[in-house]
């Protein structure tokens, strides 16, 4: 069975895409936390951000207890519409920069890094700006974007439909 939960988030350019970033990034950690470490009800759950003209977030598990998994990822998104602050998320961001620039050494990672600033920041020079502005999302930053942009999911599902009520989609 595998579950696919799409959301919408602010625009690119927008002053708050680094903290929803952050946001999902923290929702990807819990998810896989609380239902693949924690549980085992998954080989794969996470959040991952999407970037385009606008963001999007989305959540992905497969699973063969959607019933059970449904409420795990509703209470990651709760937690971090609740996030306690300040909390320091330095450590957190840190990594994330230092894997995400792991992940795009490629010449084409390196491309698509600087087209990116130049479509959505209107200067190729400001791609080294993005990954500064990660530093600098408090914990209010991330519990004001996931207020605001964790909901009205669009779900997709695919499997037994006899493991899961359609009621179960609606507490996002």
């Amino acid at each position: 069975n595998y579950v696919v939960g799409i959301f919408r988030g602010p625009d690119a350019a927008s002053p708050s895409s680094p903290a929803f970033r952050v946001a999902v990034a923290l929702l990807s950690t819990g998810m896989t936390d609380a239902i693949r470490e924690e549980r085992g009800l998954s080989y794969a759950a996470n959040a991952i951000w999407i970037e385009r003209g606008a963001t999007a977030g989305a959540i992905y598990v497969s699973t063969a207890a959607p019933t059970t998994v449904l409420p795990l990822i509703s209470k990651q998104m709760d937690d971090i519409r609740h996030i306690p602050g300040p909390v320091n998320l330095h450590n957190f961001t840190d990594q994330f920069i230092v894997e995400y620039f792991a992940d795009n050494m490629t010449n084409a990672g390196q491309a698509d890094f600087l087209a990116r600033a130049q479509l959505y920041q209107g200067d190729y020079r400001k791609a080294s700006q993005a990954m500064e502005d990660l530093r600098h999302v408090s914990s209010d930053d991330v519990r004001d974007v996931a207020t605001r942009y964790f909901n009205h999911i669009h779900f997709v599902y695919l499997g037994d439909t006899t493991r899961v009520d359609r009621k179960a989609f609606a507490g996002f």
